[in-house]
């Protein structure tokens, strides 16, 4: 669009198959403000054999002009069916001059080609370890050895009412800890550039066709201290 013209209507070049019985619900606001929307007068659907007479696009129009400094529109559709999520192109008009090249996100006929990358991220992972040993006894037996002596003395042997030792134990103690990450991303965003016919062209860059979708493996490496 020129920078100082205002809207005059525009078109999105959604999936050809959409007709106006495709649609139920539709709703038009500039500045706030709901629109009433005629069918045939300002929202209606171009064809090839009937295009839009200044731009020769076509899809579905919205002839709503908006102030190109205070105006600003919302427009909201409903459709019957579910459609794949794709590139839609889009075709302004104002001032004189129709402006192409563009595209938001909107209903596709088919799925679009996905291109997958894959990045890195180098991290050092600490996690504190405390490990407090315990020793718990179990049930004690009593074993009598030989026979008991019989005495006729009043009072027993021994000073000690008790008698104490130690136990000592070798641990080794095996601690497994698994280190990992989780990735989350973020919004969407798609920069569309020109359509034309043909296969992919990346002029001097490299190409490399992609692989089917595949599931994504998580590495992950244990610990062990002793």
């Amino acid at each position: 669009m020129p920078q100082y013209a205002d809207l005059s209507h525009f078109l999105l070049n959604i999936c050809s198959t959409i007709t106006r019985e495709d649609i139920s619900e539709i709703t038009v606001s500039i500045n706030d403000d709901p629109q009433t929307i005629i069918w045939g007068e300002n929202v209606e659907f171009k064809t090839k054999e009937n295009p839009d007479p200044p731009t020769e696009c076509i899809g579905l129009k919205f002839d709503f002009p908006l102030n190109k400094e205070i105006g600003y529109m919302k427009i909201c559709f409903s459709l019957k069916n579910i459609y794949p999520v794709g590139p839609v192109d889009v075709c302004l008009f104002g001032g004189g001059t129709t402006a192409t090249g563009l595209a938001i996100c909107g209903p596709v006929c088919s799925e679009t080609n996905e291109c997958e990358s894959l990045f890195n991220h180098k991290e050092t992972v600490c996690v504190p370890v405390t490990v407090t040993p315990f020793a718990r006894p179990g049930a004690a037996r009593t074993i009598c050895c030989g026979k008991p002596e019989i005495s006729t003395e009043t009072s027993c042997y021994g000073e000690r009412t008790s008698c104490s030792f130690t136990v000592s134990q070798e641990l080794c103690i095996e601690l497994p800890i698994t280190f990992g990450a989780q990735v989350e991303t973020g919004s969407i965003s798609v920069q569309c550039d020109g359509v034309s016919n043909g296969s992919c062209n990346c002029s001097d860059e490299e190409m490399q066709e992609l692989p089917s979708k595949a599931p994504l493996t998580q590495r992950e490496r244990r610990f062990f201290s002793r």
